[in-house]
């Protein structure tokens, strides 16, 4: 239908972003992908012999990793 009416829509894309960066003295808790789609989180955590363990939630958006 929308072709003969001349309008052509494109597919829809999700942007994705590359494995995050982790701190030297961290980790990525969870498996590593090659990629993540737009909207997936990722918790990474870091350790030291003087810090409890903490950990930080990341995003992949359309503009990296937030």
């Amino acid at each position: 239908c929308f072709k003969s009416c001349g309008f052509v829509q494109s597919p829809a894309t999700r942007k994705t972003c590359r494995p995050p960066k982790v701190p030297s003295d961290g980790y990525l808790d969870g498996p590593e992908k090659p990629r993540y789609l737009e909207g997936e989180k990722v918790v990474v955590k870091c350790s030291s012999e003087n810090i409890s363990v903490s950990k930080g939630e990341m995003i992949c958006t359309a503009s990296g990793w937030t």
